[in-house]
């Protein structure tokens, strides 16, 4: 087969071919939608696109909520200056009750040494006033 060939029967291929693709077209143009169904195609997908929208928004607001909350109790908590403060204030405070508690031990030491005489005193007046 020359393109000489081709060329001489071009009218008769074309009678052939022209029908043929027409019956193609026209059997797979019932596979495609029609304008009404990509439409309505259309409109769902924007819809569920709206309504994805809108829920991603109401979880962007919750969370921003919620990072509000947080950095408003960040601005409360204590600085390491102020621990280091508390720290300070917590062993001064250690320092004077142990302080406190060596003066304690000194006077129940002193008043063990004045209970012993106290007694003692106290026996002797009641023996003495006699039953």
């Amino acid at each position: 087969m020359t393109w000489d060939w081709i060329w001489a029967n071009m009218g008769q291929i074309a009678l052939i071919v022209s029908p043929a693709i027409t019956l193609t077209m026209w059997a797979v143009h019932s596979t495609f939608p029609s304008r009404a169904a990509l439409r309505r195609a259309m409109t769902a997908m924007h819809e569920r696109v709206d309504r994805e929208i809108a829920t991603l928004d109401g979880r962007l607001d919750g969370a921003h909520q919620r990072i509000l909350k947080i950095e408003a109790q960040m601005q409360t908590l204590a600085t390491r200056e102020d621990v280091g403060r508390v720290l300070i204030a917590l062993e001064r405070q250690d320092g004077e009750r142990k302080a406190l508690e060596t003066k304690i031990e000194g006077i129940r030491g002193e008043l063990a040494a004045v209970r012993r005489p106290l007694d003692l005193i106290q026996e002797h007046l009641l023996n003495r006033a006699g039953p």
